[in-house]
């Protein structure tokens, strides 16, 4: 899926959109004004470049989660080691699960969250977004891993993006879950996932 490029306006009114959800405002029932009123312009101006409430907040999922994706990759791009790859990967999502004002965050926080997840589930827009990061995040890891001896280039991709994407959800899941893991401390927990890769993937 290709991203776009929006203007001011637009960008005023999902600054505004999500400004109301970091306040706790419920997703389906925030009225256009309240949005327009966050942005800073005029209710009609909103309906100038949205068909709908509906249309301005599914296009503002769109806006945020492509930012925060395309930040991801350049982090992971940007490091060379593959462990510390993998650690970045660990802080990243461990920043996102705890941090108040991650876009996921925010918006599984804003209410009607069986919606929200009907969206992620059934919207190829969405699903192709995701799916074309973690593919371009996964294939710089691997990259980097092969070259670093760390990755044993017979396995086929599938394999070596299935390992990566199993210990990152079993991470998620213990930063998710803290408080059933007393005796496990974070750093303990990152580097048991990144034992289990390395097994994996050699």
């Amino acid at each position: 899926m290709k991203s776009r490029k929006y203007n001011n306006k637009e960008i005023a009114v999902f600054d505004g959109l999500f400004t109301l959800l970091k306040q706790g405002k419920n997703l389906y029932n925030i009225k256009v004004s309240e949005i327009a009123k966050a942005a800073n312009i005029g209710k009609g101006t909103i309906y100038d470049y949205f068909d709908s409430k509906e249309e301005a907040i599914y296009m503002a999922l769109l806006y945020y989660i492509n930012n925060e994706m395309t930040q991801i990759l350049k982090e992971i791009e940007k490091i060379q080691p593959f462990k510390e790859k993998i650690y970045k990967l660990f802080e990243i999502i461990e920043q996102n699960i705890e941090g108040k004002y991650s876009t996921i965050k925010t918006l599984l926080s804003a209410g009607d969250i069986e919606t929200m997840y009907n969206i992620f589930e059934e919207d190829e827009n969405l699903i192709d977004l995701f799916m074309d990061y973690m593919a371009k995040i996964s294939s710089n890891i691997i990259s980097s891993g092969e070259k670093e001896g760390n990755i044993n280039i017979e396995h086929s991709y599938y394999y070596k993006r299935s390992a990566i994407k199993c210990i990152l959800i079993e991470f998620a899941s213990y930063v998710s879950h803290k408080d059933c893991y007393s005796d496990v401390t974070t750093d303990m927990a990152k580097d048991v996932a990144y034992t289990q890769l390395i097994k994996m993937l050699r």
